[in-house]
């Protein structure tokens, strides 16, 4: 599977829709912290801005339309997908993931999903 189709997948899981344009962003700023983890303590100043650069658009409307994003799965329920994951209660519906946590959380587990890929071919070559 392509590293794009892999996030976009895993947006999806969450109940992030394509139609918005927060969807995009998102799946590059997945990509982007994915290569540089170091942009994940710096997202107004370099994480935005980058992701900005890419679409030809601002760093406010970047922020803007992946909150929007998060806000619509937050409210259809999507974050609880996170329970299935790691089959235990990890989130409920009394918190709303900031950017920074949701981007973090699905950089963790696209790197714990190639690992468990990895894991799982070496097995099997044996």
């Amino acid at each position: 599977m392509r590293f794009k189709d892999h996030i976009t997948e895993n947006l999806l899981a969450f109940g992030i829709m394509p139609k918005l344009s927060g969807f995009k962003y998102l799946r590059e700023a997945i990509r982007q912290c994915f290569l540089d983890e170091s942009l994940l303590r710096n997202l107004v100043n370099r994480l935005y801005p980058s992701v900005a650069k890419v679409f030809n658009t601002s760093s406010a409307i970047v922020e803007r339309n992946m909150r929007n994003a998060l806000d619509n799965a937050y409210r259809n329920g999507g974050f609880l997908y996170l329970n299935d994951y790691f089959n235990s209660i990890v989130y409920t519906m009394d918190y709303k993931m900031t950017n920074g946590e949701f981007l973090a959380l699905v950089v963790l587990k696209i790197k714990l999903d190639i690992l468990e890929n990895a894991f799982n071919d070496k097995k099997n070559e044996n």
